[in-house]
């Protein structure tokens, strides 16, 4: 028995090309053929009509080139298959009134619920993100959540294809949250129910969220929201790391204070800022600050962010930070003959002549040492401020009545009754 040749579809396809230049050739390169010592050229046919086809091998070629491959061979492409929980995205074909139908490459569209959509007006070309439940015969359906109908067998779907369920939170007990859906009972660990607790833990309760199904039991289920919630935070961090770039000035809030540094709430993602930038920042820094910062670097395979704070004219704010009379507190940079030239907290630099400091005071403190005064008087134009170790006293009234007589003048009779003669 002879046995069949195994030969790829390229191979079969230059044969046969070489057969046609044989074929092609003039009569004289046929003459000078018939002069040269003969050689064997079998023909692709008589190669073919040689060995009988063995079918076993035929489908080992098959099954060697693939859906792809065999697709890229017949000049066709052939349609995706999907498996429950794949997850799928394609643009929106066709609108129904229950139903949206998305194009997803495969045999027939994908079909979801509107209600299930979590697009409020869709539009057609518009791109969808959804998971696949179910995919056989009867079509494709797709769900971004699954629906609480169906009882434990959807329960056990929900658990499979580790998809979001929207869930009532009944009420707590000491270890957590009490759920309920799909006709049964289920348990949220406090640590699961937010990316941290709540200041009133009992806010939540009759609240419907989306959790996700961890674990089934003979009694009960097990559901986490923390895990959706990391997700969407990491997918929310990368979005913005793709759009924040080195040099761009953002605005950001100050998330937490360490001895290293401040990190900086970059909405989505958290910017490091070094404690030796914090000299460009006047006052304390506290959580919940807003500041204007620059990102210097961007280091995306570790999503981490370098910042920096613009500089801050604190003169531009100093009527809102401090009043006159206000005691504020400082550093002695310098002591001259006339007075003590004080860094304040804020980040400006006052004057407190001597003759508004208190004695002891004048005579005992020197450069550096720290000094608590009051503010005595604010110039914004001249960017001058003048402080006092004594507490300014409430400023008198300095106009004058009309039907008082001229403090300047001696006070006679004939000046008060001067306009009645």
């Amino acid at each position: 028995m002879s046995t069949f040749k195994r030969r790829t579809a390229q191979e079969v396809q230059k044969e046969h090309e070489q057969s046609q230049e044989k074929s092609a050739k003039t009569p004289q390169q046929e003459a000078l053929k018939d002069s040269s010592p003969p050689q064997s050229a079998p023909d692709i046919q008589e190669q073919i009509d040689e060995s009988p086809i063995n079918p076993e091998a035929l489908m080992a070629e098959l099954e060697a080139l693939g859906e792809d491959g065999l697709g890229a061979l017949l000049g066709s492409k052939r349609p995706k298959r999907f498996r429950s929980g794949d997850e799928v995205s394609g643009a929106i074909s066709r609108i129904e009134k229950e139903f949206i139908f998305i194009d997803i490459g495969g045999k027939s569209e994908g079909v979801l619920s509107r209600s299930e959509s979590g697009v409020d007006s869709p539009k057609l070309g518009q791109v969808i993100t959804a998971r696949v439940i179910r995919s056989d015969s009867r079509g494709i359906r797709l769900a971004k959540r699954l629906s609480q109908e169906g009882g434990f067998e959807a329960l056990q779907s929900a658990y499979e294809l580790k998809m979001p369920v929207d869930i009532k939170i009944t009420g707590r007990n000491k270890g957590g949250y009490e759920l309920r859906a799909f006709g049964q009972k289920g348990f949220c660990p406090l640590s699961q129910i937010s990316l941290s607790l709540p200041t009133d833990l009992d806010e939540l309760i009759g609240q419907t969220l989306s959790f996700q199904i961890t674990q089934i039991g003979s009694r009960e289920f097990s559901a986490s929201r923390r895990i959706l919630l990391e997700a969407e935070a990491a997918e929310l961090k990368q979005k913005r790391l793709l759009e924040l770039e080195t040099g761009m000035i953002v605005e950001g809030s100050v998330e937490a204070v360490h001895h290293f540094g401040a990190f900086i709430s970059l909405d989505g993602i958290s910017g490091l800022l070094p404690k030796r930038s914090f000299r460009r920042i006047h006052g304390e820094i506290s959580v919940g600050q807003k500041l204007e910062v620059e990102i210097v670097s961007i280091n995306s395979a570790e999503q981490k962010v370098l910042v920096e704070p613009l500089y801050q004219d604190p003169w531009k704010t100093v009527t809102q930070s401090i009043k006159i009379g206000s005691s504020i507190s400082g550093t002695i940079e310098s002591k001259t003959d006339f007075g003590f030239f004080v860094k304040l907290d804020i980040g400006i630099t006052g004057l407190a002549h001597q003759n508004n400091i208190d004695p002891e005071l004048w005579r005992t403190k020197k450069e550096g040492d720290n000094l608590s005064l009051f503010v005595s008087s604010i110039d914004t134009d001249r960017r001058r401020l003048s402080l006092s170790s004594n507490e300014p006293k409430e400023q008198q009234s300095t106009s004058v009545s009309s039907t008082s007589p001229d403090s300047s003048e001696p006070f006679t009779l004939g000046n008060i009754l001067g306009d009645i003669f």
